[in-house]
């Protein structure tokens, strides 16, 4: 018989695999938490996108979080991030001043908020109808493996990831190896004239200029990811590029289609215009 439709997630208790609201993308990467803990509202369906970066972004990172969070939370996408300062924060406040819905992922227990900074940050997403999830039961720090390990929530629970803005060693490069495992999409802005010469963009312009066997290169990949680098993107880069606004129409057009479609449908590279898949 269908169970029926649990408020688990809703009530700031916990969700399990087997209720309605436990994130849709989420369930389908093998790694997946069998239990959510959950403070606030988990909308149904699967509209919802990481943005994630640097905790000290440039005025580049600062523009792009700001304005990619807002046009995505405007169009009713979900923004996922995780309450880190810098990026992070950017996009959690880019998506309330939108009148959007944002989730904050944690890596501590939801008794708590790490960091301290964002106790306000995290108030105002709960006030304005959004949540805050974590794996971790009560009591649990932010250690740095529980870091990393969140870092797979953001991207599994997510039908892409956009990165803000990286350099080529960071936490933000944990986010963006889970994402290309789970097989999901990658996206960054690409930095023009002087941004393109700033440190924080080097991890940028390696996702969206470089191959696969290139990159693995650059970050010292090893084992399964080095190999998937190697073998799915062994001629063309990571990320799919924003160059400019207009980049954002077919963002949109492909985030719409994959809401609706299957993973396993999912459009081949040549109906994406100049994007590779």
């Amino acid at each position: 018989m269908p169970r029926e439709r649990s408020t688990n997630c809703y009530s700031g208790r916990s969700c399990t695999t087997l209720d309605d609201d436990y994130p849709d993308w989420l369930r389908q990467i093998a790694d997946r938490p069998p239990i959510l803990h959950v403070r606030g509202r988990l909308r149904p369906g699967r509209r919802y996108i990481a943005c994630v970066g640097t905790r000290q972004p440039s005025v580049f990172g600062q523009t792009a979080a700001r304005g990619i969070s807002s046009f995505l939370a405007s169009h009713d996408w979900t923004i996922v991030s995780g309450l880190a300062l810098g990026v992070d924060t950017l996009c959690h406040e880019a998506a309330l001043e939108a009148g959007g819905h944002t989730v904050a992922v944690l890596a501590n227990g939801l008794d708590s908020v790490y960091p301290t900074q964002n106790r306000g940050l995290a108030e105002r997403i709960l006030v304005a109808g959004g949540a805050l999830l974590s794996e971790q039961p009560l009591g649990t720090p932010a250690l740095p493996r529980h870091l990393v390990s969140r870092d797979r929530l953001q991207s599994g629970m997510s039908a892409a990831t956009i990165v803000m803005q990286t350099d080529l060693i960071g936490g933000t490069m944990h986010t963006v190896r889970f994402a290309l495992l789970q097989d999901r999409r990658l996206i960054a802005p690409v930095p023009q004239g002087a941004h393109a010469d700033e440190p924080k963009s080097r991890g940028i312009l390696a996702l969206t200029q470089r191959t696969g066997p290139e990159l693995a290169h650059l970050v010292g990949a090893s084992g399964a990811y080095a190999e998937h680098l190697t073998r799915k993107f062994s001629d063309r880069p990571v990320a799919l590029p924003l160059h400019d606004r207009d980049s954002y129409t077919l963002l949109l057009e492909m985030l719409e289609r994959m809401a609706v479609e299957s993973p396993a449908h999912r459009p081949p590279a040549q109906q994406l215009g100049l994007w590779d898949s």
